[in-house]
């Protein structure tokens, strides 16, 4: 017996729904035009940008309460600008030194820059690096070189704070050497020196050498450092006077029991010895703020302890470092707060 074939397959042709599907998927003029122009959103947005732009010709103004060690700081910086020294600024986190350094520049009406140092730093974040869009276009020509802060403060004689700079390491201290010294900054990927100028200023601030993450600045460095300013942590009667200055923009005022509380506690932990880092100007005004605001929003015409208690908690349980992992963090803030808010 023969055996069967299997049937032959039929060529079908293609559905009328794969040519309809190529046809949507070419734009037609009308829709090219559409996709063209900036939707309704992209266009809220670069308005918002624009709104939003900083313009760094125009003076951010800053607002301080300058009385005791900062007005006689202040005063010292003066003395030394006017002498033609580089000075340094040196105290703990949260002291309020690069505030000083932008008031100072605002003072002596100068454009201000700063850079942060750590250990992610380059030379290009100081310098400047090029373009990598217009070198592509024009090649490695200074038409395409974005130029740093510290290549702006140089061209443009503004202030530069190098902030927290013993974080920093001895390749990128080296930059400023002739800087500070003969008046020019090389810009390697240039191949260029610059002439500073003569309005150019430079501040260095640093945190104590026994900080966490700090390193010890190479001598050269510090030789160029003339004149050395130190910041501590303000006395009760100033904090009060700062933390005034930083919540008058809020609804009501903060009772003055509350307030000796804040500082009360504030000035405690700063003087255990269980606490490594302890709280920043900021802490204590964060609380206060908060308080306010909570108490807002409960409906309350003023803060209450146990509103004070539950935000000084919130603020400081994890904005403090403790000398030991092992540390009960809960206890020893507990008992701060306790001892202070009834």
């Amino acid at each position: 017996m023969a055996e069967k074939l299997p049937p032959k397959k039929q060529n079908r042709k293609p559905r009328a729904k794969t040519a309809s599907i190529q046809k949507e998927s070419i734009p037609s003029p009308e829709e090219n035009e559409t996709l063209e122009k900036p939707t309704e959103s992209v266009d809220k947005y670069l308005e918002l940008f624009e709104n939003a732009t900083i313009n760094e010709k125009k003076s951010q103004d800053i607002s301080l309460v300058i009385e005791g060690q900062y007005k006689e700081t202040l005063n010292h910086m003066m003395d030394a600008y006017n002498a033609n020294l580089t000075c340094g600024l040196v105290g703990p986190v949260g002291v309020g030194k690069t505030s000083l350094g932008r008031y100072f520049a605002q003072e002596i009406q100068r454009e201000f820059f700063w850079v942060t140092f750590s250990d992610a730093l380059r030379p290009a974040h100081l310098l400047g690096s090029f373009d990598p869009t217009l070198a592509f276009k024009t090649g490695l020509h200074k038409e395409a070189f974005s130029f740093g802060p510290l290549t702006q403060a140089c061209l443009e004689g503004g202030v530069f704070l190098a902030n927290e700079v013993n974080r920093g390491d001895d390749f990128l201290l080296n930059i400023f050497l002739d800087p500070l010294e003969e008046r020019r900054l090389y810009i390697p990927p240039l191949k260029t020196w610059i002439k500073v100028n003569e309005n150019f200023y430079f501040i260095a601030t640093m945190n104590p050498a026994e900080s966490r993450g700090t390193r010890k600045i190479p001598e050269a460095f510090k030789s160029r450092i003339a004149v050395w300013l130190e910041l501590d942590y303000p006395p009760s009667k100033l904090e009060r006077q700062i933390l005034d200055h930083n919540i008058q923009d809020l609804t009501f005022p903060l009772e003055e029991d509350l307030k000796n509380a804040i500082i009360g506690i504030i000035q405690d932990l700063r003087q255990n010895s269980e606490v490594e880092t302890p709280p920043s100007l900021r802490s204590g005004i964060s609380i206060s703020r908060l308080a306010i605001t909570t108490a807002q929003r409960m409906g309350k015409t003023e803060v209450t302890g146990t509103i004070l208690r539950e935000c000084a908690m919130l603020v400081l349980k994890e904005s403090l470092e403790f000398s030991s992992p092992n540390v009960d963090k809960e206890r020893i803030l507990s008992s701060i707060i306790n001892r202070y808010i009834g």
